[in-house]
């Protein structure tokens, strides 16, 4: 959001009275003593206005107010952001914020008005019928009246004859006043350009002198912080509740970098890391000329290395570190530290990491292949002697049997008759054939099995051979 108000703006202008005009009640009654110094001298219940010709924002108002009689103790205060009444008349539309100051608690037609100050936006028409219940009452009742503040008590009010130091800040994004140096509201909200001028109600001989004003500008980054590369948008104007003020003739940016730009709502990227002071020149109506400042900061991205792509066995485990210690981290893992330790990998595997660390984010990949471990194969003997004496008794495989799976085998005899069959790599033949031992001679075998884990992987084999039987 943007300032409320930069002490190194200049240009402090004296309004000319001369200009203003009166508005809302036809009945006003604004003597002009001299270009800065003028008088109501109105004693109507009605509310009167008197008003510049300018729609301002992002302005600092001073000036002197005083009641110069002890009779009556009614209205005075300031509009800003005024826009009606456009001309003066009894039932009129309203649509400006209000400033007004109560001397002492009283009422009138049943509405009470209590000594103080109030903050009101009015925005509505209101019927000469209404005006007690909308400007001397406190009614709330948005749009028409929508009393933003209110500071009341015991010696609040004004006194007569006793001049007081009227301020007003009035921006894009605050209202600011002030009596006598001390601050009656600090009211935050969006507002608009307006003009801005005097009122009073049922209050004659107010004072109001020597009036001045300073338009100034300011302007805010967004982001304030960001990465090397990446957009800031520059406003010197909240977009969101007001424009470019009328007093601004033309803006020159220095972006800190050696870059410059004219116009009115720049983006500018920055190529290197560091912090940068930014700077606005303000060229104003009446030749008058602002320079105001903001830093901004941009951050490098950070280097992340989880290293190069690599092979490694299958069922074999890896650490990883993505660095950058005190960073925010996010594995493809779902893991939120800095360095990850990966298990018995099993299969080709990719793993990213994104690493964030002062607003800028980077990312790496490692492709991690696997390298199976070979598998085991069977073998078979040629022959085999079921004598009983404990060795070559079965004919059955040869080999590391426990990654074996899906195994099959079978045994024929040389008429192609079926003697042996198996499912399982652990059970050999013994000869025996419908219970009778086969005779001596060459048999055929067939073989198939799959071999190998998750580790190795599976590889399936088939066996067509030969063996002899010996007795």
């Amino acid at each position: 959001m943007l300032a409320t108000y930069t002490s190194a703006q200049e240009c402090d202008t004296l309004f000319d009275f001369n200009t203003w005009h009166m508005k809302g009640n036809p009945n006003g009654d604004w003597h002009i003593l001299d270009e800065n110094n003028i008088i109501n001298e109105s004693y109507i219940f009605e509310p009167t206005f008197f008003v510049n010709n300018q729609n301002l924002i992002n302005v600092n108002i001073k000036g002197t107010i005083s009641v110069e009689t002890g009779q009556d103790t009614d209205f005075i205060g300031f509009v800003f952001g005024y826009n009606e009444p456009s001309e003066t008349g009894t039932d009129n539309p309203y649509n400006f914020f209000l400033f007004d100051w109560k001397a002492e608690t009283a009422f009138f037609s049943g509405y009470r008005a209590t000594e103080g100050f109030r903050l009101s936006h009015y925005n509505g028409t209101i019927l000469e019928t209404q005006l007690g219940q909308f400007f001397w009452g406190d009614s709330d009742a948005p749009p028409k009246r929508n009393l933003l503040d209110t500071k009341y008590g015991n010696n609040l009010g004004w006194q007569p004859h006793e001049k007081y130091e009227f301020e007003l800040s009035y921006t894009a994004n605050k209202i600011l006043i002030k009596i006598n140096g001390e601050v009656i509201f600090n009211y935050e909200g969006c507002f608009a350009p307006g003009k801005i001028g005097f009122y009073c109600m049922s209050q004659t001989l107010t004072h109001f002198e020597n009036f001045s004003f300073n338009s100034f500008i300011d302007f805010y980054a967004s982001p304030q912080s960001t990465c090397r590369g990446e957009e800031i948008f520059f406003f010197p104007y909240d977009p969101q509740c007001s424009s470019l003020p009328d007093f601004v003739d033309s803006l020159n940016w220095n972006f800190g970098d050696s870059q410059t730009s004219n116009e009115i709502l720049p983006k500018h990227k920055y190529d290197l890391a560091g912090d940068y002071k930014v700077q606005l020149i303000v060229y104003k109506q009446g030749n008058c000329i602002d320079t105001v400042y903001e830093n901004v900061t941009i951050y490098d991205f950070p280097t992340v290395n989880i290293g190069n792509d690599t092979t490694i066995d299958a069922c074999s485990s890896i650490s990883l570190d993505a660095q950058n210690e005190g960073a925010e981290y996010l594995w493809s893992t779902g893991s939120f530290e800095q360095t990850i330790d990966l298990y018995d990998i099993k299969s080709d595997t990719m793993v990213f990491v994104n690493v964030t660390k002062d607003y800028c984010t980077a990312s790496d990949t490692i492709n991690i292949k696997t390298n199976y471990l070979p598998v085991s194969e069977l073998y078979f003997p040629t022959a085999f002697s079921p004598n009983g004496d404990g060795l070559n008794d079965k004919f059955q495989s040869v080999g590391i049997t426990d990654d074996i799976s899906e195994f099959n085998m079978q045994i024929f005899n040389r008429w192609g008759q079926m003697v042996f069959t198996s499912n399982s790599v652990f059970e050999g033949w013994d000869s025996y054939y419908n219970g009778e031992p086969s005779p001596t001679g060459v048999y055929i075998y067939k073989l198939n099995y799959l071999s190998g884990n998750s580790c190795s992987g599976f590889s399936p084999f088939s066996h067509n051979g030969t063996f002899t039987l010996i007795r």
